[in-house]
């Protein structure tokens, strides 16, 4: 006949689950729900994180600038809006921004979107930030 653990075996068990179950229930996850990707890029004599989230829930891309080899922030900017045609186009109030492709190119990061106009039919929009040692402003146009 097999001998079976003790009760208290089963309670302290049972505590240490329970226990650990409730310490990590308060604790926020490290990286936002909101962040669809991440990409890391060297150019030139800096990387460029691009940070791009769910246009859902946050609709806004990011980008970071940052200095090797000790990395660290030289500048950022969060795009959540943009200047089309002499007007400016804020993305939270669009009919609905999605986030077609994006890529470095030389010294520049090229961004292509799908962007659904409240006030108009939808276009495919093409965006490009100059990257010196900060970042400018995107330049967009239609296709």
């Amino acid at each position: 006949m097999k001998k079976l653990p003790r009760l208290s075996t089963f309670i302290f068990l049972f505590s240490c689950c329970i226990s650990c179950s409730a310490d990590t229930a308060n604790k926020q996850p490290v990286i936002p729900l909101s962040v669809d990707h991440v990409e890391t890029h060297r150019v030139g004599e800096h990387l460029v994180r691009v940070i791009q989230h769910n246009m859902e829930l946050l609709p806004q891309i990011d980008l970071e600038l940052l200095s090797v080899p000790t990395v660290s922030l030289i500048d950022s900017i969060a795009i959540d809006s943009i200047q089309l045609d002499g007007k400016e186009r804020r993305f939270s109030d669009s009919s609905g921004v999605f986030i077609e492709g994006i890529n470095i190119e030389n010294n520049s990061i090229q961004i292509k979107l799908d962007y659904y106009f409240s006030d108009e039919d939808a276009a495919i929009v093409s965006c490009s930030v100059r990257i010196t040692d900060t970042f400018q402003s995107p330049e967009c146009s239609k296709e």
